[in-house]
């Protein structure tokens, strides 16, 4: 019973080694998401009301997607 003990352990231990490399191999593949600042910018500024300094409310909603769903008016940031 000892010697199929061992050899369960070796070969369990081998397969979480082996899943932390792929892993970690898998992980230093993964390219960084390219942000479009100027789109962003564009976007941004399009949805800003100058009377009110705010953003406008959003006019649809997608409750699958784990968001709040409320039309709620964010705050457009103060620059220094």
């Amino acid at each position: 019973m000892l010697p199929l003990r061992r050899a369960l352990t070796a070969l369990i231990t081998l397969v979480i080694i082996a899943t932390c490399i792929g892993m970690a191999v898998h992980n230093t593949h993964k390219s960084t998401p390219v942000v479009n600042e100027e789109g962003l910018r564009h976007f941004l500024e399009s949805q800003y009301v100058a009377d009110v300094g705010l953003l406008r409310a959003a006019t649809i909603s997608y409750p699958d997607n784990g968001l709040p769903t409320s039309p709620t008016i964010t705050s457009w940031p103060r620059g220094p």
